[in-house]
Protein backbone atom coordinates (compact mmCIF):
# COMPACT_ATOMS: atom_id res chain seq x y z
CA UNK A 1 0.00 0.00 0.00
CA UNK A 2 1.32 3.42 -0.40
CA UNK A 3 0.51 6.85 -1.40
CA UNK A 4 1.04 8.38 -4.76
CA UNK A 5 2.03 12.43 -4.48
CA UNK A 6 3.81 13.66 -7.78
CA UNK A 7 3.31 15.70 -11.16
CA UNK A 8 6.43 16.69 -13.45
CA UNK A 9 9.64 14.99 -13.89
CA UNK A 10 11.37 18.16 -13.33
CA UNK A 11 13.46 18.24 -9.34
CA UNK A 12 11.67 20.70 -8.02
CA UNK A 13 9.07 18.88 -5.99
CA UNK A 14 6.79 18.25 -8.76
CA UNK A 15 8.30 15.05 -9.73
CA UNK A 16 5.79 12.11 -9.18
CA UNK A 17 7.40 9.82 -6.08
CA UNK A 18 6.24 6.48 -4.36
CA UNK A 19 6.02 7.28 -0.69
CA UNK A 20 5.98 3.74 1.18
CA UNK A 21 2.33 3.22 2.95
CA UNK A 22 2.19 5.68 5.91
CA UNK A 23 -0.65 5.16 8.31
CA UNK A 24 -1.35 8.50 8.24
CA UNK A 25 -2.89 10.19 11.49
CA UNK A 26 -4.51 13.66 12.08
CA UNK A 27 -1.60 14.19 14.70
CA UNK A 28 0.66 14.36 11.33
CA UNK A 29 0.45 17.84 11.27
CA UNK A 30 3.49 17.86 9.41
CA UNK A 31 2.60 16.00 6.48
CA UNK A 32 -1.22 18.01 6.12
CA UNK A 33 1.30 21.44 6.75
CA UNK A 34 3.83 20.49 3.89
CA UNK A 35 1.27 19.27 1.48
CA UNK A 36 -0.84 22.68 1.68
CA UNK A 37 2.32 25.15 1.35
CA UNK A 38 3.60 22.64 -1.61
CA UNK A 39 1.34 24.63 -4.70
CA UNK A 40 4.31 23.36 -7.24
CA UNK A 41 2.62 19.73 -6.81
CA UNK A 42 0.04 19.01 -9.85
CA UNK A 43 -1.01 15.47 -9.56
CA UNK A 44 -2.03 13.88 -6.38
CA UNK A 45 -2.97 9.67 -5.80
CA UNK A 46 -4.18 8.32 -2.46
CA UNK A 47 -4.05 4.34 -2.32
CA UNK A 48 -5.85 2.39 0.65
CA UNK A 49 -6.74 4.74 2.79
CA UNK A 50 -9.61 4.02 5.31
CA UNK A 51 -9.64 6.39 8.30
CA UNK A 52 -12.00 8.74 6.62
CA UNK A 53 -10.94 11.30 9.06
CA UNK A 54 -8.10 11.80 7.16
CA UNK A 55 -9.60 11.65 4.20
CA UNK A 56 -11.29 14.86 5.05
CA UNK A 57 -8.03 16.40 6.01
CA UNK A 58 -6.75 15.48 2.55
CA UNK A 59 -9.37 17.45 0.74
CA UNK A 60 -9.07 20.61 3.27
CA UNK A 61 -5.30 20.79 1.94
CA UNK A 62 -6.00 20.50 -1.70
CA UNK A 63 -8.36 23.57 -1.43
CA UNK A 64 -5.82 25.87 -1.75
CA UNK A 65 -3.34 24.26 -4.68
CA UNK A 66 -4.88 25.89 -7.91
CA UNK A 67 -2.20 24.16 -9.98
CA UNK A 68 -4.03 20.36 -9.42
CA UNK A 69 -4.71 18.41 -12.79
CA UNK A 70 -5.07 15.11 -11.58
CA UNK A 71 -6.59 13.96 -8.14
CA UNK A 72 -7.22 10.23 -7.60
CA UNK A 73 -8.45 8.03 -4.73
CA UNK A 74 -8.20 4.70 -5.04
CA UNK A 75 -9.89 1.90 -2.11
CA UNK A 76 -10.18 5.22 -0.09
CA UNK A 77 -13.25 5.33 2.05
CA UNK A 78 -14.78 9.11 1.84
CA UNK A 79 -16.00 11.36 4.44
CA UNK A 80 -19.95 11.16 4.90
CA UNK A 81 -20.14 14.73 5.20
CA UNK A 82 -19.67 15.70 1.31
CA UNK A 83 -19.38 19.50 1.68
CA UNK A 84 -15.42 19.28 2.08
CA UNK A 85 -15.50 16.93 -1.16
CA UNK A 86 -17.16 19.61 -3.09
CA UNK A 87 -15.51 22.20 -1.61
CA UNK A 88 -12.28 21.27 -2.78
CA UNK A 89 -13.34 19.91 -6.43
CA UNK A 90 -14.62 23.45 -6.77
CA UNK A 91 -11.67 24.95 -5.75
CA UNK A 92 -9.55 23.17 -8.24
CA UNK A 93 -10.40 24.69 -11.36
CA UNK A 94 -8.15 22.93 -13.59
CA UNK A 95 -8.45 19.59 -13.11
CA UNK A 96 -8.06 17.11 -16.52
CA UNK A 97 -8.04 13.75 -14.04
CA UNK A 98 -10.56 13.31 -11.45
CA UNK A 99 -10.48 9.74 -10.04
CA UNK A 100 -12.61 7.72 -7.34
CA UNK A 101 -12.07 3.88 -7.86
CA UNK A 102 -13.29 1.26 -5.89
CA UNK A 103 -14.29 3.33 -2.93
CA UNK A 104 -17.81 2.20 -2.33
CA UNK A 105 -19.04 5.45 -3.41
CA UNK A 106 -23.18 5.51 -2.99
CA UNK A 107 -25.86 7.05 -5.27
CA UNK A 108 -25.44 9.80 -2.54
CA UNK A 109 -22.25 10.08 -2.15
CA UNK A 110 -21.61 10.81 -6.02
CA UNK A 111 -24.23 13.92 -5.81
CA UNK A 112 -20.73 16.34 -3.86
CA UNK A 113 -18.61 14.93 -6.54
CA UNK A 114 -20.84 15.81 -9.47
CA UNK A 115 -21.56 19.33 -7.56
CA UNK A 116 -17.92 19.90 -7.38
CA UNK A 117 -16.98 19.45 -10.97
CA UNK A 118 -19.98 21.08 -12.65
CA UNK A 119 -18.48 23.39 -14.92
CA UNK A 120 -15.14 22.81 -14.96
CA UNK A 121 -13.78 23.80 -18.42
CA UNK A 122 -10.08 21.50 -18.16
CA UNK A 123 -11.89 18.08 -17.26
CA UNK A 124 -11.51 15.25 -19.68
CA UNK A 125 -11.39 12.36 -17.56
CA UNK A 126 -13.89 10.79 -14.88
CA UNK A 127 -13.24 7.71 -13.17
CA UNK A 128 -15.55 6.14 -10.96
CA UNK A 129 -15.53 2.11 -11.62
CA UNK A 130 -15.73 -0.45 -8.71
CA UNK A 131 -18.82 1.49 -6.73
CA UNK A 132 -22.29 1.13 -6.08
CA UNK A 133 -23.64 3.60 -8.08
CA UNK A 134 -27.19 2.65 -10.08
CA UNK A 135 -30.39 4.52 -11.41
CA UNK A 136 -30.31 7.59 -8.78
CA UNK A 137 -26.60 8.33 -9.36
CA UNK A 138 -26.78 8.15 -13.11
CA UNK A 139 -29.39 10.67 -13.07
CA UNK A 140 -26.84 12.62 -11.00
CA UNK A 141 -24.70 12.26 -13.68
CA UNK A 142 -27.36 13.16 -16.33
CA UNK A 143 -26.94 16.52 -14.88
CA UNK A 144 -23.41 17.01 -15.39
CA UNK A 145 -23.59 15.14 -19.21
CA UNK A 146 -26.26 17.53 -20.00
CA UNK A 147 -24.76 20.55 -18.69
CA UNK A 148 -23.81 22.78 -21.75
CA UNK A 149 -20.70 24.27 -19.13
CA UNK A 150 -19.20 20.76 -19.00
CA UNK A 151 -16.28 20.20 -20.86
CA UNK A 152 -16.13 16.11 -19.83
CA UNK A 153 -14.73 14.82 -23.03
CA UNK A 154 -12.40 11.95 -22.75
CA UNK A 155 -13.73 9.12 -20.73
CA UNK A 156 -16.02 8.19 -18.33
CA UNK A 157 -15.71 5.10 -16.92
CA UNK A 158 -18.73 3.28 -14.67
CA UNK A 159 -17.40 0.07 -15.15
CA UNK A 160 -18.50 -2.57 -12.19
CA UNK A 161 -21.00 -0.38 -10.70
CA UNK A 162 -25.35 -1.32 -9.97
CA UNK A 163 -26.37 0.46 -13.35
CA UNK A 164 -29.75 -1.52 -14.89
CA UNK A 165 -31.67 -0.81 -17.45
CA UNK A 166 -33.63 2.39 -16.03
CA UNK A 167 -29.62 4.04 -15.28
CA UNK A 168 -28.93 2.74 -19.26
CA UNK A 169 -32.10 4.60 -20.00
CA UNK A 170 -31.39 7.80 -18.40
CA UNK A 171 -27.70 7.92 -19.43
CA UNK A 172 -28.60 7.74 -23.02
CA UNK A 173 -31.31 10.64 -22.55
CA UNK A 174 -28.13 12.63 -20.90
CA UNK A 175 -26.14 12.16 -24.16
CA UNK A 176 -29.14 12.99 -26.94
CA UNK A 177 -27.99 16.50 -26.67
CA UNK A 178 -24.27 15.89 -25.94
CA UNK A 179 -21.38 16.84 -28.11
CA UNK A 180 -18.37 15.92 -26.00
CA UNK A 181 -18.14 12.65 -24.62
CA UNK A 182 -16.21 10.35 -27.02
CA UNK A 183 -15.53 7.27 -24.34
CA UNK A 184 -17.69 5.43 -22.10
CA UNK A 185 -17.02 2.79 -19.87
CA UNK A 186 -19.97 0.17 -18.12
CA UNK A 187 -18.73 -3.38 -18.25
CA UNK A 188 -19.97 -5.37 -15.78
CA UNK A 189 -23.04 -3.53 -14.45
CA UNK A 190 -26.65 -5.36 -14.01
CA UNK A 191 -28.40 -3.94 -17.50
CA UNK A 192 -29.87 -6.63 -20.16
CA UNK A 193 -27.57 -6.66 -23.10
CA UNK A 194 -30.05 -6.49 -25.31
CA UNK A 195 -32.17 -3.52 -23.86
CA UNK A 196 -28.99 -1.37 -23.84
CA UNK A 197 -28.15 -2.35 -27.38
CA UNK A 198 -31.54 -1.62 -28.41
CA UNK A 199 -31.26 2.33 -25.97
CA UNK A 200 -27.85 3.05 -27.22
CA UNK A 201 -28.65 2.02 -31.24
CA UNK A 202 -31.19 4.50 -31.10
CA UNK A 203 -29.60 7.55 -29.14
CA UNK A 204 -26.69 6.96 -32.07
CA UNK A 205 -29.46 6.91 -35.04
CA UNK A 206 -33.17 7.61 -34.31
CA UNK A 207 -34.49 6.48 -37.38
CA UNK A 208 -37.97 7.77 -36.95
CA UNK A 209 -37.32 11.04 -39.36
CA UNK A 210 -34.58 12.61 -41.24
CA UNK A 211 -34.32 15.78 -38.41
CA UNK A 212 -34.18 12.97 -35.64
CA UNK A 213 -31.50 11.38 -37.64
CA UNK A 214 -29.45 14.56 -38.00
CA UNK A 215 -30.15 15.23 -34.53
CA UNK A 216 -28.75 12.00 -33.05
CA UNK A 217 -25.80 11.75 -31.23
CA UNK A 218 -22.29 11.59 -33.83
CA UNK A 219 -19.66 12.50 -30.90
CA UNK A 220 -19.63 8.99 -29.05
CA UNK A 221 -17.16 6.67 -30.19
CA UNK A 222 -16.62 4.33 -28.16
CA UNK A 223 -18.81 1.90 -25.89
CA UNK A 224 -16.56 -0.32 -23.62
CA UNK A 225 -19.39 -2.99 -22.49
CA UNK A 226 -19.83 -6.71 -22.50
CA UNK A 227 -19.69 -7.93 -26.29
CA UNK A 228 -23.60 -8.92 -25.96
CA UNK A 229 -24.47 -5.75 -25.74
CA UNK A 230 -22.82 -4.74 -29.13
CA UNK A 231 -24.64 -5.74 -31.90
CA UNK A 232 -23.58 -5.20 -35.52
CA UNK A 233 -25.75 -2.26 -36.20
CA UNK A 234 -24.38 -0.56 -32.96
CA UNK A 235 -20.73 -1.28 -33.42
CA UNK A 236 -21.55 0.27 -37.08
CA UNK A 237 -23.00 3.06 -35.94
CA UNK A 238 -19.86 3.71 -33.37
CA UNK A 239 -17.38 3.19 -35.79
CA UNK A 240 -19.32 5.89 -38.59
CA UNK A 241 -19.45 8.37 -35.33
CA UNK A 242 -15.91 7.98 -35.68
CA UNK A 243 -15.38 8.33 -39.24
CA UNK A 244 -14.94 12.08 -39.01
CA UNK A 245 -13.94 14.53 -37.34
CA UNK A 246 -16.80 17.07 -39.27
CA UNK A 247 -19.93 15.33 -37.14
CA UNK A 248 -21.77 17.16 -40.46
CA UNK A 249 -20.49 14.97 -42.32
CA UNK A 250 -21.67 11.71 -39.68
CA UNK A 251 -24.84 13.23 -40.10
CA UNK A 252 -25.30 12.87 -43.80
CA UNK A 253 -23.99 9.61 -43.89
CA UNK A 254 -26.37 8.31 -41.62
CA UNK A 255 -29.38 10.25 -43.55
CA UNK A 256 -28.06 8.43 -46.66
CA UNK A 257 -27.82 5.35 -44.70
CA UNK A 258 -31.81 4.44 -43.30
CA UNK A 259 -33.47 7.28 -45.13
CA UNK A 260 -33.02 6.00 -49.16
CA UNK A 261 -36.02 6.89 -50.62
CA UNK A 262 -37.58 10.24 -48.42
CA UNK A 263 -35.59 13.22 -49.64
CA UNK A 264 -38.86 15.23 -48.75
CA UNK A 265 -37.33 17.20 -45.50
CA UNK A 266 -34.65 18.81 -47.77
CA UNK A 267 -37.47 20.63 -49.40
CA UNK A 268 -38.96 21.69 -46.43
CA UNK A 269 -42.60 19.44 -46.07
CA UNK A 270 -43.86 19.92 -42.38
CA UNK A 271 -45.40 17.37 -40.37
CA UNK A 272 -48.82 17.64 -42.23
CA UNK A 273 -47.35 17.06 -45.94
CA UNK A 274 -47.92 20.58 -46.54
CA UNK A 275 -45.33 21.84 -49.23
CA UNK A 276 -43.34 24.82 -48.33
CA UNK A 277 -40.67 24.49 -50.78
CA UNK A 278 -37.45 25.20 -50.32
CA UNK A 279 -35.58 26.78 -53.63
CA UNK A 280 -33.65 23.45 -55.69
CA UNK A 281 -30.52 25.02 -55.21
CA UNK A 282 -30.10 24.42 -51.99
CA UNK A 283 -31.10 21.07 -52.39
CA UNK A 284 -28.04 20.41 -54.73
CA UNK A 285 -25.79 22.01 -52.69
CA UNK A 286 -26.83 19.22 -49.60
CA UNK A 287 -25.67 16.62 -51.94
CA UNK A 288 -22.45 18.47 -53.06
CA UNK A 289 -21.77 18.33 -49.69
CA UNK A 290 -22.77 14.20 -48.90
CA UNK A 291 -20.66 13.80 -51.71
CA UNK A 292 -17.97 15.28 -49.38
CA UNK A 293 -18.76 13.19 -46.42
CA UNK A 294 -18.81 9.80 -48.25
CA UNK A 295 -15.84 10.51 -50.48
CA UNK A 296 -14.48 8.62 -52.84
CA UNK A 297 -13.62 5.54 -51.31
CA UNK A 298 -16.91 4.67 -49.73
CA UNK A 299 -15.85 2.35 -46.56
CA UNK A 300 -19.77 2.14 -44.90
CA UNK A 301 -21.17 1.10 -48.05
CA UNK A 302 -23.81 4.06 -48.60
CA UNK A 303 -25.83 4.62 -51.48
CA UNK A 304 -24.89 6.34 -55.08
CA UNK A 305 -24.80 9.85 -54.02
CA UNK A 306 -25.64 10.94 -57.61
CA UNK A 307 -28.19 8.43 -57.76
CA UNK A 308 -29.53 10.05 -54.54
CA UNK A 309 -29.37 13.27 -55.67
CA UNK A 310 -31.32 13.09 -59.38
CA UNK A 311 -34.18 10.82 -57.27
CA UNK A 312 -34.24 14.38 -54.96
CA UNK A 313 -34.57 16.54 -58.04
CA UNK A 314 -37.36 13.97 -59.41
CA UNK A 315 -39.35 14.13 -55.90
CA UNK A 316 -38.87 18.06 -56.33
CA UNK A 317 -39.70 18.73 -59.96
CA UNK A 318 -43.16 16.56 -58.93
CA UNK A 319 -44.07 19.42 -56.51
CA UNK A 320 -42.89 22.28 -58.74
CA UNK A 321 -45.98 22.81 -60.93
CA UNK A 322 -48.13 23.25 -57.70
CA UNK A 323 -45.91 25.78 -55.50
CA UNK A 324 -43.21 27.15 -57.72
CA UNK A 325 -45.90 29.57 -60.07
CA UNK A 326 -44.50 32.68 -60.94
CA UNK A 327 -47.50 35.08 -58.80
CA UNK A 328 -48.15 36.72 -62.11
CA UNK A 329 -48.75 33.39 -64.12
CA UNK A 330 -51.20 32.96 -61.13
CA UNK A 331 -52.99 36.07 -61.90
CA UNK A 332 -53.06 35.68 -65.47
CA UNK A 333 -54.48 31.79 -64.96
CA UNK A 334 -57.21 33.73 -62.97
CA UNK A 335 -58.17 35.77 -65.83
CA UNK A 336 -58.76 32.96 -68.00
CA UNK A 337 -60.33 30.87 -65.75
CA UNK A 338 -63.18 33.96 -65.21
CA UNK A 339 -63.05 34.61 -68.75
CA UNK A 340 -63.41 30.37 -69.70
CA UNK A 341 -66.22 30.36 -66.73
CA UNK A 342 -68.21 33.46 -68.29
CA UNK A 343 -68.13 31.99 -71.91
CA UNK A 344 -69.69 28.36 -70.70
CA UNK A 345 -72.18 30.48 -68.91
CA UNK A 346 -73.12 32.65 -71.94
CA UNK A 347 -72.57 29.07 -74.14
CA UNK A 348 -75.52 27.81 -71.51
CA UNK A 349 -77.61 30.30 -72.17
CA UNK A 350 -77.64 30.13 -75.88
CA UNK A 351 -78.58 26.27 -75.93
CA UNK A 352 -81.43 27.07 -73.80
CA UNK A 353 -82.47 30.05 -76.08
CA UNK A 354 -81.99 27.51 -78.89
CA UNK A 355 -84.28 24.93 -77.23
CA UNK A 356 -86.92 27.66 -76.64
CA UNK A 357 -86.93 29.09 -80.20
CA UNK A 358 -87.00 25.26 -81.53
CA UNK A 359 -90.14 25.24 -79.74
CA UNK A 360 -91.75 28.36 -80.58
CA UNK A 361 -91.23 27.14 -84.54
CA UNK A 362 -92.74 24.33 -83.67
CA UNK A 363 -96.11 25.92 -81.94
CA UNK A 364 -95.98 28.46 -84.75
CA UNK A 365 -95.97 25.48 -87.49
CA UNK A 366 -99.00 23.60 -85.56
CA UNK A 367 -100.87 26.80 -85.87
CA UNK A 368 -100.14 27.75 -89.38
CA UNK A 369 -101.73 24.14 -89.85
CA UNK A 370 -104.35 24.14 -87.84
CA UNK A 371 -105.64 27.17 -89.63
CA UNK A 372 -105.22 25.92 -93.46
CA UNK A 373 -107.19 23.13 -92.40
CA UNK A 374 -110.26 25.78 -91.39
CA UNK A 375 -109.93 27.48 -94.72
Amino acid sequence: MSIWIGGSDNSDGTALQSIPYIPLQLSNKGFFEGNKQNNSISSVKFLKHRNTNVIHEIFKVYQQNSNLTSLEFDRCNLPAEGNCVANTLRECTRLMTVTFQNCEISDQQLMPIVEGISGHKLLLKLDLSGNRIGTAGCKTLALLLEDQNSELSLELNLDNNVINNEGVEVLASSLENNHRLMNLCLHNNQFDPDVFSNVFTRLLCDKSSINSTHLSNHTLMTVFCDDRAKSSEFQYLLNLNGSSVNKNHVAIKKILKYHPNDMKPLFGWDLNDKHTLKSLPYVIAWFERAEKAVGKENLYNLDNVDQRKLAAVYQFALAMPLKMIPPWHIKQNDKMHKLETSINALMSENGELRQKNEQLMLELKELRRKRAWAD
